[in-house]
């Protein structure tokens, strides 16, 4: 089953450059997980995995959601949030 994918600026700077590359679509409101409103743009996946790549190098902020269809309600994408630990981060194993 395919996701309906959606992202949430978290500053005007995201928002204005979520505008011009959706052109035409307006922002909804949408309720998640937890029953927050939120206002989101409804998008494809290759939108999400441009932001991705633009994150550092334009500034960009912005929550993930995802849905199995319009009317289930939207949920947090937790492989878009950065590990705590870094990329470099070893789990120790004991040795007995």
């Amino acid at each position: 089953m395919a996701y309906i994918w959606y992202v949430e600026p978290l500053d005007k700077f995201t928002n204005e450059y979520l505008s011009q590359a959706l052109e035409g679509e307006d922002a909804i409101r949408r309720i998640d997980s937890n029953g927050t409103n939120r206002d989101v743009w409804r998008t494809q996946h290759r939108l999400i995995t441009r932001l991705k790549k633009d994150r550092k190098t334009l500034g960009l902020h912005y929550a993930i959601y995802n849905a199995r269809s319009d009317r289930a309600t939207i949920r947090l994408w937790q492989f878009d949030i950065p590990s705590k630990r870094g990329r470099n981060h070893r789990l120790r194993v004991k040795s007995a």
